[in-house]
């Protein structure tokens, strides 16, 4: 094996070891394609500027560096992509008991419809009536995440956190991506990504669901056998 390949994935296993599951996939890999994106740019000129040589030894400097930038991107992605998380209207569509038989393409063309609709609005800010709604769904969340049994949840945030950090990396085309420089190309994979970051949640929402309607019966059957 390549001696620089070993020495990545020695800090790799080092790192990803002592970071969250959450960390690996929102913070780590997107910084690691924008500072891999800027270096295949504008190598030259930062060697020229800081007198840093490409080599082996700059492998761990460069994921501290992916790291910190990958928190930095993530800060900001928070911001862009706010309308997404907790939107209300998703939330009682998942929530809604008449609903839960829906078949796939049912479900698809919600969540298209639905994806449109965001991103038509843009919409942050929550008013009085939807934060008294939303803090119902937060019971619910809190609840399940004090008696989990299962990390489907938090898998499903770091995917949903996953492709919010890399779906403007992937339309600028920072990194070198081969294929993917064609900007039509970049366009419909982020289109997509985009979609499927709007599904993910919207399955969190479901678990959140689904979940808490079967501890909750699993704590009343628990009160009516004492």
């Amino acid at each position: 094996m390549d001696e620089r390949l070993y020495v990545l994935i020695e800090c790799v296993m080092d790192v990803s070891s002592k970071l969250t599951f959450y960390d690996l996939l929102a913070m780590l890999v997107p910084g690691w394609l924008i500072v891999v994106g800027v270096e295949f740019h504008f190598g030259q000129e930062i060697q020229a500027c800081v007198g840093i040589c490409s080599s082996t030894f700059n492998i761990p400097l460069m994921l501290i560096l992916a790291y910190v930038v990958g928190i930095v991107w993530n800060s900001m992605m928070d911001f862009v992509f706010c309308f997404v998380r907790n939107d209300i209207t998703m939330i009682q569509h998942a929530f809604d008991e008449g609903r839960e038989s829906k078949n796939g393409f049912q479900r698809l063309s919600y969540i298209v419809g639905a994806s449109c609709k965001l991103f038509r609005h843009l919409k942050c800010r929550k008013s009085v009536d939807d934060a008294s709604k939303l803090n119902s769904y937060y019971k619910c969340y809190y609840y399940v995440a004090k008696h989990t049994y299962s990390n489907a949840i938090s898998a499903l945030e770091g995917q949903v956190a996953l492709l919010r950090n890399t779906i403007i990396i992937v339309l600028v085309g920072l990194p070198p991506l081969g294929i993917f420089h064609a900007i039509h190309l970049r366009l419909v994979f982020s289109v997509l990504m985009y979609f499927a970051m709007v599904y993910r949640q919207y399955r969190v929402y479901e678990l959140v669901r689904d979940d808490y309607k079967y501890l909750s019966q699993l704590e009343n059957d628990y009160e009516t056998c004492e």
